[in-house]
């Protein structure tokens, strides 16, 4: 059965956002088309889910797409010429967006695997006219100046060297009037020893090198831009649903995981994952207490040049 939780939240949307976007705009029917789109080929990101149900027992790939499109609703702009994805990961969100849009993309990522894996995604889709990728850094974007109507992160300034940089080399490449949007995962500005040592384990877990703080982001943001960004908190929209579903996974594995062919099955898969049980039992344990100890938050964030 066709899953129709998104097709008519052009209301939703301009309530939740605080935008104007028109019934039959590019965005809008991008937004309808998020229905049509089958798996969770090439996505990574935490997703976006008004409910835990929604969340964890509906199509998977409906809430990683609905945050990519939660995102990319906060442009300024009606129609969006071309798009930066910096940090485009595996490329199924540069499929998205150009559907989401029409607008031509531009992804860069520093990983060999990701890109290749981009590149053939891409053509799968017979993209390659609007969407290209390339190896390239965040803190050094090897684009002339104002060149992009929008420059888009999501959930990958957590691993960059240098977030300022970033944000500088963001504003450059923008053409006047273009929007920068950033979704990414957050800390507290102030933690306790137990706070600490979680955000240490969440860190490693993620291969992250920095989470900036809310304020972090909205300093910085004005500081290069010259204006206060916007900011939502949507923590309660994906993290709260994951680690509440982490709690559920660790009470099953405590029940069942001890039997002997639940415990052969699932070792197995694992292995097929190139992780061990163990370790994915941490993760889930990390990822709860996480949430739990609120150490970390997710926040949409954009600002205009």
């Amino acid at each position: 059965m066709k899953n129709d939780l998104l097709a008519d939240r052009t209301e939703d949307i301009n309530k939740m956002y605080g935008l104007v976007i028109e019934e039959g705009s590019e965005i809008i029917k991008g937004i309808k088309l998020i229905n049509d789109l089958g798996d969770l080929k090439g996505y990574t990101n935490i997703g976006y889910a008004d409910s835990y149900f929604e969340y964890w027992l509906l199509d998977p790939g409906i809430s990683s797409k609905r945050l990519t499109a939660a995102l990319i609703a906060r442009t300024s702009k009606k129609k969006i010429k071309n798009i930066l994805v910096v940090g485009c990961g595996r490329g199924g969100e540069l499929i998205l967006l150009n559907q989401l849009t029409g607008a031509n993309i531009t992804g860069i990522d520093i990983s060999d695997d990701n890109l290749e894996y981009a590149k053939n995604l891409i053509k799968e889709n017979e993209k390659e006219d609007h969407i290209k990728v390339f190896k390239a850094y965040a803190e050094e974007l090897p684009f002339p100046s104002e060149s992009f109507s929008c420059v888009y992160s999501c959930e990958a300034a957590f691993h960059f060297n240098d977030k300022l940089s970033f944000i500088n080399e963001a504003y450059r490449v923008l053409k006047k009037q273009g929007s920068f949007i950033v979704g990414d995962i957050t800390t507290k500005k102030e933690l306790s020893e137990l706070q600490h040592n979680i955000l240490q384990d969440y860190k490693n877990m993620l291969c992250a090198n920095t989470f900036f703080t809310k304020e972090d982001y909205i300093h910085a943001v004005k500081e290069i831009f010259g204006k206060q960004p916007r900011i939502m908190d949507i923590t309660d929209k994906n993290i709260k649903h994951l680690a509440r579903g982490s709690s559920h996974l660790l009470k099953i594995f405590d029940i069942i995981g001890k039997l002997p062919a639940f415990e052969n099955l699932i070792k197995t898969h694992m292995k097929t994952k190139g992780m061990s049980i163990d370790v994915f039992l941490d993760n889930i344990n990390i990822t709860r207490l996480s949430y739990e100890h609120s150490v970390v938050e997710y926040i949409m964030i954009d600002c205009v040049k």
